[in-house]
């Protein structure tokens, strides 16, 4: 009976420290930069024959010990306040014994127990690492966007982050300078799934050596740029390391985190949360049509061929963007107009789409559609036909009129060519293209025109049509296409 009884107690007491547990909080133990100077721990009951174990942290109920070999453990000092650390006095790892790392298991009454494997532990040489609070980054993303609608909603300032959460650390992010050694940051943190990070180095000599480089990490040196690279995370669990960029006798040690496939960093720096508490703040924003962004037109018709219309876009905001751009068009900004242009259609489907104009927190959509090849052949037969009778009218028109009314007269084959010109210096290539045509209606024999228009077909990248276009102009005698040619390597006929 008594045996029953004490099993009974022994699980009573098992479930209740599993319980106890799960509501402890979770710190994380890390690797930290070591100062400039080199410290001298005597004053914290170490020798020199001691291996010395620094912990920095704002926790002041830490307990440190080594189970596997606890008489190696000489001395642990208290929670030293005005350096917010603790100091582990520890016999060196030498090999006698079989003892070549040690296993220290930090202990808390308001965390869970957390274990740390420590190695290459010389006389007089200090070891550097951090204790920090684990942070729920969902949680606390999710409240700073609440204070940030509060703010632009202009409720009350206090407040929503908790008191826990600020006091979480976070890694510094500033610029680390050793002597003529300078790097931009001395802490890299990845996703899972593998990306590139920039470091700008700068030294005096502008040369600078990468060492001990983890196997799942790889450097491109660019100038004064360091390229870091990390491969896909297979495990679960995030992966830890370090490097050191060397320069003559200076090195500054880099810290390296890569969350697991299917986590994310436990740490993020103050710049990457706020870039997500912005995304998600810009994405719960309701997009409201209509107030102060207004088109012209939410609706295009293009013909087969290539064609260019314009929308008239009015906003209160500085500035507007396209988004969600069709490959087949292409827009360009001229004030308050937005140019749309197409790529003509050779199949006999008609192209349709649609793009945003985008304006702050406000959106228009602009469906687009392209008529076929056959269903425009029709069109252009009416368009034909119509252009006909205008022109019947106008002569008619033009007949009535009387010798002393003032005409007003057409514009010159020298207007078109400096329109073309205008336009080619303005990247209008197409319009330049048009204008050009206009002179030559006027007058065939326009070396000028024929040269421009070689300009918009050479910047267009139709090679082919600018090459014919140089020709005519060098047989009708402009020494500009002439040369070009030469260049070219070609000839032209007289």
């Amino acid at each position: 009976m008594k045996r029953y009884l004490l099993f009974l107690l022994f699980a009573l007491f098992g479930a209740t420290q599993m319980f106890s547990q799960t509501t402890l909080q979770e710190f994380v133990i890390e690797k930290d930069t070591p100062p400039d100077v080199t410290e001298i721990f005597k004053e914290y009951g170490c020798t020199p024959e001691d291996g010395i174990i620094v912990y920095n942290t704002t926790i002041p109920d830490l307990e440190f010990s080594i189970p596997d070999a606890p008489n190696r453990l000489r001395h642990v000092s208290s929670f030293d306040e005005t350096n917010k650390r603790y100091v582990l006095c520890v016999q060196p790892t030498d090999g006698l014994g079989g003892y070549t790392k040690y296993i220290v298991l930090v202990n808390s009454k308001s965390y869970k127990p957390e274990a740390q494997i420590v190695s290459a532990i010389k006389p007089g040489l200090a070891q550097y690492y951090s204790i920090n609070p684990k942070v729920d980054l969902d949680k606390k993303i999710n409240e700073l966007v609440e204070k940030k609608f509060a703010q632009m909603e202009g409720k009350s300032q206090q407040s929503v982050v908790s008191t826990q959460n600020q006091a979480t650390y976070q890694p510094q992010q500033q610029p680390m300078t050793k002597g003529r050694l300078t790097v931009s940051t001395n802490a890299l943190y990845f996703n899972g799934i593998g990306e590139n990070k920039l470091i700008e180095v700068l030294t005096y000599t502008n040369k600078y050596k990468v060492r001990f480089l983890p196997k799942w990490i790889k450097t491109s040196q660019y100038a004064n740029n360091l390229q870091i690279s990390c491969d896909r995370n297979k495990k679960d669990k995030p992966r830890k390391g370090y490097f050191f960029i060397v320069s003559g006798r200076e090195k500054v040690m880099i810290n390296v985190v890569q969350a697991g496939k299917n986590q994310q960093n436990n740490v993020l720096t103050s710049n990457q949360i706020a870039q997500t508490v912005e995304n998600k703040t810009q994405e719960q924003l309701p997009i409201r049509k209509g107030t102060s962004l207004t088109v012209s037109v939410n609706e295009l018709v293009f013909t087969s061929e290539r064609e260019i219309k314009l929308i008239e876009v009015t906003t209160k905001a500085k500035d507007y963007k396209v988004s969600d751009f069709p490959r087949w068009l292409r827009a360009r900004k001229s004030g308050k107009n937005l140019r749309i242009s197409c790529i003509g259609v050779t199949k006999d489907i008609p192209r349709k789409g649609t793009f945003n104009i985008v304006s702050g927190r406000e959106k228009v959509q602009i469906s687009v559609v392209q008529e076929p090849v056959n269903k425009q052949s029709k069109i252009i037969a009416e368009n034909q036909s119509q252009t006909q009778q205008t022109k019947t009218n106008v002569e008619q028109s033009q007949s009535q009129l009387t010798i002393g009314e003032d005409n007003s007269k057409e514009p010159s084959a020298q207007y078109w060519i400096q329109e073309g010109v205008k336009n080619n210096n303005a990247g209008n290539y197409e319009e330049a293209i048009h204008c050009c045509n206009n002179a030559l209606d006027i007058n065939p024999n326009t070396g000028d025109a024929w040269y421009n228009m070689g300009i918009a077909y050479g910047r267009e990248k139709n090679n082919s049509k600018a090459s014919e276009c140089y020709q005519k102009a060098a047989q009708l005698g402009n020494k500009d296409a002439q040369k070009v040619l030469a260049f070219m390597g070609k000839k032209w006929k007289w």
